[in-house]
Parts: structure tokens; C-alpha cells; sequence
């Protein structure tokens, strides 16, 4: 489930002091990545799309009028078995708030 102990790698409800902390404080995992659970969500190219409300047999691409933006890994304020990079959460696609972030990342080879 986790790569490490997890307080060892995240920040989460047990010892956020309920808010985000700059990345790269906690150690990283065994992919030398920082804060990829906990902190905050994690925007993700992937939409979450509930079929069970269409009315219709086809799925419009890419993005099904009844589709949502898809968050991953958990935030500062979720109990530790929320923290899980499988963990899926909808929000709206226009959604903002303090616990959601996304990731910046280069390739320096």
C-alpha cells in the first residue's frame, strides 16, 4: 500500500496540523518522487465518467457532457486510508481549492 512508513513520506490528517506544506519536506518514495500521496490531490489527465447517468448509448469522446476531472493521492485533511495513488476522486472540472495541485516535472536525462 505505501512505500515507507507513512508519516515517513506524507503529510495527512494524523500530522498535517490540517494544512499543505511546501513539497519535498517529507522523504521521498522509492521512485525518488516527493509528496505523491498526501499534501494535495493531484490533478490527472483521466475523467471520471459516470455511465449510469446517460441517457444515451453513446459516448461522446473526448469528454462526455456528465464527465468529471479526476484528483489522486489525497491531501493534508484525509485519514491514512485515503492516502492511496489508487484512490480516484471526481471533482468538477472547473474545481479550485487549497487541497488540489498538480505536479511539474522535467526529464534531466
Amino acid at each position: 500500500r505505501y512505500y515507507d512508513t507513512l508519516s515517513q513520506i506524507a503529510w495527512f490528517e494524523a500530522n498535517s496540523d490540517d494544512q499543505p506544506h511546501p513539497v519535498g519536506q517529507k522523504a521521498p518514495n522509492a521512485y525518488g518522487l516527493y509528496d505523491m500521496l498526501g499534501n494535495v490531490y493531484e490533478w490527472v489527465l483521466d475523467r471520471y465518467y459516470n455511465k449510469y447517468d446517460d441517457t444515451t448509448d453513446e459516448i461522446e469522446e473526448p469528454l462526455p457532457p456528465n464527465s468529471s476531472a479526476v484528483t489522486r493521492g489525497g491531501a493534508w485533511h484525509v485519514d491514512a486510508k485515503g492516502l492511496r495513488v489508487s484512490n480516484r476522486v471526481d471533482v468538477p472540472r472547473d474545481y479550485a481549492d487549497l487541497d488540489t495541485g498538480f505536479r511539474c516535472a522535467i526529464d534531466d536525462r
